[in-house]
């Protein structure tokens, strides 16, 4: 690891991947280490999950709409306490290595406001099959989460106890979830395409209350403490996903 990112590297790149977020994220960045243009070829890029391929490049427009207000009136709703959950997913190296559920307490927000005059434009821009990325440079390549379904397990406690974690572990032969990237790109005038591989898979999963894995802090901004309060984990890093899940949705009997 290095720089809160997991690093894949040869001779002409480096490959950053930070999962850290809802869901996963298994998008990277793409670094060029050479002194030519690289030439990514998503139309040979695909997300693998358990075997699966989903394509990178989809031949799609995009467009980007922008609107101007000339008075915007916004109020902000508490609704009804509900009960949440998150699933955090932790990898270690080249391998997911374990994962984490918690649950907490929240709130619905609402929201209503009136736009008295608005005024908008929109640009279309049609998807790139082959991305250039510059010499000593680096692009975002985003497209797929890693996962949005809760593990459900006779092993794993959906709902434990604040002092009562509980976990499962696996091995690359029986997990559940095994995960990553084929990446294909070529180095200047050279059209041979270069591929790489970068797998992944879930070897733990562990279910925590989200008193014991979150706290709560001041934010902070410019190196002072704020007045406003959240919700943060208390331990994370760029081989670690979570899911959040509603307990009040689970329809088979939890431990």
């Amino acid at each position: 690891m290095r720089d809160n990112c997991m690093v894949f590297e040869d001779d002409n790149c480096e490959i950053l991947y930070n999962f850290w977020k809802e869901n996963g994220e298994i998008g990277f960045v793409f670094h060029n280490k050479t002194s030519e243009n690289i030439y990514l070829h998503l139309d040979q890029c695909f997300y693998v999950e358990n075997g699966v391929a989903f394509d990178y490049f989809r031949n799609r427009v995009f467009t980007d709409s922008k609107s101007r207000l000339t008075s915007t009136q916004l109020t902000y709703i508490n609704g009804s306490s509900a009960t949440n959950a998150h699933l955090v997913y932790t990898a270690l190296g080249g391998y997911v290595t374990s994962s984490q559920t918690s649950y907490k307490n929240g709130y619905v927000y609402g929201t209503t406001g009136t736009i008295t005059s608005a005024s908008s434009n929109s640009v279309s821009v049609a998807e790139k099959q082959i991305v250039c990325i510059p010499p000593k440079t680096s692009k975002v390549i985003t497209e797929f989460d890693i996962k949005n379904t809760v593990y459900r397990s006779c092993d794993l406690y959906m709902n434990p106890g604040r002092k009562d974690p509980h976990s499962v572990s696996f091995n690359k032969s029986n997990t559940p979830l095994t995960f990553g990237n084929k990446i294909a790109y070529s180095v200047g005038e050279n059209e041979d395409l270069i591929r790489v591989d970068n797998t992944f898979y879930v070897s733990k999963i562990s279910n925590y209350s989200s008193q014991e894995i979150t706290k709560m802090e001041n934010k902070e901004e410019c190196g002072k403490k704020m007045m406003d309060r959240v919700r943060v984990f208390k331990e994370y890093g760029p081989n670690q996903f979570y899911i959040e899940y509603n307990l009040s949705n689970m329809s088979l009997k939890e431990h």
